[in-house]
């Protein structure tokens, strides 16, 4: 796990990739938001909590 989230953070061009894209999590795994949440404000990621029908039907 601890290999896992080292990765994460050594992503450098994360930034520049998604800068304009906003991901979605789905409520099926609500873990996946606050890792995300924690690590994302230093990615500066944008990523929206949806259920999965609603991100079925967009």
């Amino acid at each position: 796990t601890t290999k896992r989230m080292n990765e994460f953070k050594d992503i450098g061009d994360i930034k520049s990739e998604t800068a304009n894209i906003t991901s979605f999590i789905t409520t099926y795994c609500p873990d996946a938001y606050w890792i995300l949440k924690f690590f994302g404000k230093k990615q500066r990621s944008k990523h929206k909590l949806v259920g999965m029908c609603e991100l079925l039907r967009e």
